[in-house]
């Protein structure tokens, strides 16, 4: 009976928190800030098994023709069985 307990405790928890998301700074330069943003995502099941999707600095400075980056910013969302993880770029 506890071992079911834990189980359903457990399926909950991973409910409540698996839309989860953060953001924050990954790098920066001494480059002025631009007003070019490039943005790249990666998707992933399970954490580890890629679905489709880049998210390599080059590749976001690419989209958004960038050729000073500037900052580079990282943002991960967690979807219960897939992630994203994406590379925001910013420069001139």
């Amino acid at each position: 009976m506890k071992r079911a307990v834990r189980l359903v405790v457990l399926v909950i928890a991973t409910g409540i928190l698996g839309a989860c998301a953060t953001r924050g700074p990954l790098t920066a330069t001494s480059n002025p800030i631009g007003d070019k943003v490039g943005k790249t995502c990666r998707y992933t099941l399970l954490h580890t098994i890629p679905i489709y999707g880049h998210n390599d600095i080059a590749t976001a400075a690419k989209n958004a023709q960038i050729q000073n980056v500037s900052v580079v910013d990282t943002e991960f969302t967690n979807f219960v069985l897939y992630t994203r993880n994406c590379t925001v770029v910013y420069g001139k």
